[in-house]
């Protein structure tokens, strides 16, 4: 799990991006978890951060992450597992914003290039639940009104299950 502060200083985001790509890079974790406070494709078209949306994502890609989680947008949204703008449900990198744990949230504009799977602020707050094994991962978004919650999403991302991973050999003999 990596965490990123970035807060428009464009020098720091360079200086950012180079340790998560030489760190996450070099990682044989099998799961790989970036968070930010500003999200890459946000959803408040008032609050575009250009330079975080270029260039993080291509970072990110090549370092082998899976899920990216962000806030600051006040709303939930979670973007399809992508690669090169592509959807790639198998290596692609899964976006969410995961910002509202609360009353206030803002409008929510969708961007078609990002390739929303749910973008909403129809929720009284929000919470996320993960559930990961080596071959699958599965984040669970609850709204929770009082004493209630309710399923609002649920992603599952699979892994192939190989028997090389942290080192192991399957032999047949």
């Amino acid at each position: 799990i990596s965490v990123i502060n970035y807060a428009a200083i464009e020098s720091n985001l360079d200086t950012a991006l180079k340790w998560l790509e030489k760190d996450a890079g070099s990682s044989n974790a099998i799961w790989k978890i970036v968070t930010l406070h500003v999200p890459p494709y946000n959803t408040n078209i008032s609050d575009s951060h250009k330079a975080f949306t270029e260039k993080f994502p291509k970072v990110a890609q090549k370092a082998g992450v899976d899920f990216v989680f962000s806030g600051h947008d006040h709303s939930y949204a979670r973007r399809a597992p992508m690669t090169d703008m592509k959807v790639d449900e198998e290596n692609g990198v899964t976006y969410f914003i995961c910002g509202s744990s609360g009353e206030k949230s803002y409008g929510v504009t969708i961007n078609p290039d990002y390739n929303f799977k749910i973008a909403t602020n129809e929720f009284s707050s929000i919470y996320l639940s993960v559930n990961a094994t080596d071959s699958q991962f599965t984040v669970n978004t609850y709204d929770v009104n009082g004493d209630s919650k309710t399923l609002l999403d649920s992603f599952t991302k699979h892994k192939k299950n190989d028997c090389s991973v942290n080192g192991h050999i399957f032999k047949y003999e």
